[in-house]
């Protein structure tokens, strides 16, 4: 079996602040982005962003930090068709993202508070679907003035992204 490959000087690096280091891994047909930021605390924080493919995070249950709120980016990536989730400690830090994502002419939300516990690999899989985003083909003489549509869930999400 092959070893997998880390890239130092990926192309998500050019978007690092000053106390991250950022690095592409990939096998095969799996990879992702690894942020590792040097916190003013002195605490390190690992994030694991764009992954695709058959990856599986694991970390000790002990070293998550339960219960504790994070602010939620959602960045439009290179292709209009393409969006990534980025979580950050603080609205100070997310707001920087945002900063540093506008300079590289990237559109972002405004941060979102979420709980730390929200599965955001669903919600990077939701976010992908986007890109499938569409109409689906209707017969001319299935439409009518009467059409209803079905009843969804609220999801509280107004506006665009």
């Amino acid at each position: 079996m092959k070893r997998p490959e880390v890239i130092k000087s990926c192309a998500a690096s050019e978007h690092q602040q000053a106390n991250e280091q950022i690095i592409e891994f990939s096998h095969s047909t799996s990879g992702g982005l690894i942020s590792i930021q040097a916190l003013e605390s002195g605490e390190v924080r690992v994030e694991v962003h764009s992954l695709d493919g058959q990856v599986r995070v694991k970390t000790p249950r002990e070293a998550l930090v339960l219960g504790a709120a994070v602010h939620v980016v959602i960045q439009q990536g290179s292709a209009s068709n393409e969006f990534h989730v980025h979580a950050f400690d603080t609205v100070e830090d997310a707001n920087q993202y945002r900063v540093s994502a506008a300079k590289s002419a990237h559109l972002t939300t405004e941060p979102v508070e979420m709980p730390d516990a929200t599965d955001f690999d669903a919600l990077a899989q939701l976010l992908a679907a986007l890109g499938d985003i569409g109409m689906p083909e209707v017969p001319d003489d299935d439409v009518s003035e009467t059409d209803q549509k079905p009843d969804s869930l609220e999801t509280g999400f107004v506006g665009p992204l």
